[in-house]
């Protein structure tokens, strides 16, 4: 009886113990695609937590996006320094906070590319959590990733590439927790068809 006993807590201890476990830390490396755990990048709302590549957003771009903006609801924008380039020219990725920008957590983020006195729009991502710069290139320019909810315990990843004149997406997937027979939380790609802006370079 006693040893009966001592393997159910046994058992007990080993699915609380798994329950409890939480998804890796953030990084900014972009995913494998075909990794069944990808890491999640910094989330759009990271303006509650400064980095060290945080920076004020420069002017123009403010001035750009204050003209696009609803006059009842301004934007609190946050930038962080990126290099987007082999030739390593200044890029910053902006977001923007607030009620009307952001919906379930993602925010809207904007990728600019510093030419001279002024500011290119490379990319805009949309409402996102977040936007990751990748180490590897494609014509030149780093591959990016996003991610933004899309449903509880759902994540949508987008991977893009520069085809010479914008930014394309060119796999999408579904990045979905759910419980396996013994509670415990697992994680599953599904591809799925694009559906992404593709912005074209000013």
């Amino acid at each position: 009886m006693k040893s009966y006993l001592f393997i159910i807590l046994v058992l007990v201890f080993v699915v609380s113990f798994a329950s409890a476990q939480e998804r890796p830390k953030p990084s900014r490396a972009i995913p494998n695609p075909n990794d069944s755990k990808p890491q999640r990048t910094p989330g759009a709302n990271a303006a509650q937590q400064p980095t060290k590549d945080q920076v004020p957003v420069p002017e123009a771009i403010s001035k750009q996006l204050a003209a696009n903006a609803s006059g009842n609801c301004p934007n609190s924008l946050t930038a962080r320094s990126v290099n987007i380039d082999q030739s390593g020219t200044p890029g910053f990725l902006v977001t923007a906070h607030s009620d009307c920008s952001c919906i379930n957590g993602n925010c809207a983020t904007w990728l600019y590319r510093e030419n001279g006195d002024r500011y290119d729009l490379l990319f805009n991502a949309g409402n996102v959590l977040g936007v990751t710069v990748g180490q590897t290139t494609t014509n030149g320019y780093r591959d990016l990733m996003t991610e933004a909810y899309s449903a509880p315990s759902e994540t949508l990843m987008s991977f893009y590439k520069w085809d010479g004149n914008k930014y394309v997406a060119t796999e999408c997937m579904i990045h979905k927790r759910i419980a396996d027979r013994f509670g415990r939380p697992i994680y599953k790609n599904l591809k799925v068809n694009c559906q992404t802006k593709q912005m074209n370079r000013p």
